[in-house]
């Protein structure tokens, strides 16, 4: 008799929250859609700074060495070796990591 009473309520239950889940929807999916386009409006009216480099050619070490000089936490330059664009950076963790770049095949 317990089941059957538990199976009962479970089945209100079920019919009550589809009910409310459908009764809800379009409310939802219009306050998403508001809360997206007003994201996108905050996204641009952030100012970005632009800043146009030279990337010299040297070799990672040189770049390390111009990085700390500078006290950044990375430097771009063009590697001496394969003549492509480079990025040296301080890791988080410690030490430094290298972002290469390669021409598309």
């Amino acid at each position: 008799a317990v089941d059957l009473a538990v199976d009962k309520l479970e089945d209100q239950i079920r019919r009550q929250k589809t009910r409310l889940s459908r009764r809800h929807r379009d409310k939802l999916s219009i306050n998403f859609a508001e809360a997206v386009s007003a994201e996108a409006s905050k996204v641009k009216e952030v100012p970005v700074r632009t800043k146009t480099i030279v990337a010299q050619k040297m070799m990672l070490d040189e770049a390390i060495i111009q990085m700390e000089m500078l006290g950044h936490s990375f430097f771009i330059y063009t590697d001496e070796e394969t003549e492509e664009i480079a990025v040296v950076y301080k890791r988080l963790a410690g030490g430094y990591g290298l972002l290469e770049t390669a021409k598309e095949a």
